[in-house]
This record gives structure tokens, sequence and C-alpha cells, in this order.
């Protein structure tokens, strides 16, 4: 017997413990591991959620098997058919929306009130300003500043007139449309 091959004596309570080990890789092949514990959750959740589809899958084609017991195929292909037109309709809605949105609004020219100011060109070299009712045209012109240069703000020699801003009407803001699909889809 000795020639079978060497083995050793193993105390009882060494044998239980290995025992009991496997019992519980038997239950719990992953271990008891934080890894081990989620992965387990994460397996014990997946199988509720495809349990809950079947059941929703199956719920599904019976109702489906009943109505189209119920109804013709004619009457789905017309129930179907208005269901597109509704859809179309309301995607061409929202184009022509978008449409109206995305075109430049050419702004309003006001209506002219009065006549604007006259302006006179004495010569080239020269700037030319605004006549308004204070100025007599036997005043010098202002000097002339550097060419490309735009004309002073202030002109010392006008010391009492000053020229009233130009009227600017603006054109009325855009009435806001009432746009909707409320009455597009029935």
């Amino acid at each position: 017997m000795a020639d079978e091959g060497d083995y050793e004596l193993l105390p009882h309570e060494e044998i239980q413990k290995l025992r009991d080990e496997l019992e519980k890789l038997k239950k719990n092949p992953l271990g008891t591991t934080v890894q081990a514990k989620d992965l387990q959750t994460s397996v014990i959740e997946l199988t509720k959620a495809i349990n809950s589809l079947t059941t929703l899958l199956t719920d599904t084609n019976d109702d489906l098997t009943k109505e189209f017991q119920r109804t013709s195929i004619s009457e789905h292909f017309s129930q179907i058919s208005t269901q597109n037109e509704q859809i179309a309709q309301g995607i061409l809605a929202v184009a022509q929306m978008v449409q109206q949105m995305n075109v430049p609004q050419e702004p309003e020219v006001p209506e002219k009130t009065s006549n604007p100011p006259s302006y006179s060109q004495e010569s080239p070299n020269q700037e030319t300003y605004p006549q308004t009712q204070n100025q007599s045209s036997s005043m010098p012109p202002p000097p002339m500043g550097s060419p490309g240069m735009p004309p002073p703000m202030s002109n010392p020699s006008f010391s009492g007139a000053s020229m009233p801003p130009p009227a600017l009407d603006l054109p009325p803001a855009p009435a806001k449309k009432k746009s909707g699909l409320m009455g597009m889809f029935k």
C-alpha cells in the first residue's frame, strides 16, 4: 500500500474547515469581496430587468393580437395614414416657423415728416456743415483739420448756437405672432 502514493493524515478540524469553505464557494462562487458582492448585485438586477422586459413584450404581444382580431387590416392602414398625415402637417408647421425665424426682416422705412437739413457745397477743400437757423452765411468756414479726420464735435465759433440732434424715427417693433401647433393636430 505504501507503493500507491504518498499521503498525509489531516486532523478532523482541518477537514471540516475545508468542507465549510467548499460549501461557501458552492453557494457564492464569486467570493466575499466587495467587487464580488457588487457583481452579484448587478447580475441580480439584470435578471430582474430582463424578466420585466420579457413580461412587457408578452403583454404587448397579447394586446396586439387582440387588437388585430377586433379590427381589419384596412382600418389599421387608415389609422396609420391619418397619424402620418398629422405628423407631416406638424413637421411642415415647424419648418415654416423656423423659416420665418431665419428670414431677415427688412426694417420699415419711416415716412419723412420734415425736410432734412440742406447741405451746401462751397469748395472741395472745405468741409460742409448743415445750415441752421442761427447760422448766417457771412460766417467764415471753420478751420480745416487734417484730411481724413472727422469734424470737431463742438466749435467755439458757434458760441450760443448748437445744432439740434437729428430726429430719429425708429421703426415700430415687430408684432409678436402667436404661433403654435395647437390647431394643427386634431
